[in-house]
């Protein structure tokens, strides 16, 4: 199928329909299919990615927990970090892709709201586990939750008072100060865009 790719820093969704020469899978379904970012972007998310998984998974050893229990509470834990954070990405790109004229109000609450809901529980599991980030510790659910919580902290600084989350601000600072994580920075002045 040939649809239509930009080095625009936006994400497009485009109809793979009744055009399409029939390379994709999606062919003549009509279904939608996803145009990604920029390959700039992917590629210094993946950087950053890639330099915390490597500084954090030492050879033989693996971010996820091998008791079946313990793999549980931590396929938990990402699952609700992984909603938080794909709610609180809807909410940058709507801000950042849409003129504020376009943005539709309703949605950006509706999506808010779960965004806080995810969090909340997300908040709730991290008090409840003790979830702590320390040297030679950190397990993938420690790295997703402190990662998703610091991306919303920096893009949607709005949306959050002083007071609220603190067991993800404890867990997030504890992170951030690990070894691990200042061999790993991440910013606009690292990455560019």
């Amino acid at each position: 199928c040939s649809l239509p790719f930009s080095s625009a820093r936006t994400s497009a969704v485009k109809r793979c329909g009744p055009g399409c020469s029939g390379g994709c899978a999606a062919a003549g379904s009509g279904a939608f299919r996803s145009v990604p970012f920029s390959a700039a972007a992917r590629a210094a998310r993946s950087r950053s990615t890639r330099a915390l998984r490597t500084v954090l998974a030492a050879p033989g050893r693996s971010l996820m927990p091998v008791d079946i229990a313990a793999r549980q509470h931590a396929l938990r834990t990402l699952g609700l970090a992984l909603a938080a954070c794909e709610k609180s990405v809807q909410i940058v790109y709507e801000r950042n892709t849409r003129p504020p004229e376009k943005q539709h109000a309703p949605w950006l609450q509706r999506v808010a709201g779960q965004m806080h809901a995810a969090l909340q529980l997300l908040e709730a599991d991290v008090r409840q586990r003790g979830l702590a980030a320390r040297p030679g510790r950190v397990d993938q659910a420690v790295l997703t939750a402190t990662v998703t919580w610091h991306f919303a902290l920096a893009l949607l600084p709005d949306q959050f008072g002083a007071a609220d989350y603190p067991a993800l601000r404890a867990l997030s600072a504890d992170a951030e100060a690990l070894p691990e994580f200042r061999r790993a920075p991440h910013s606009e002045a690292v990455y560019p865009q």
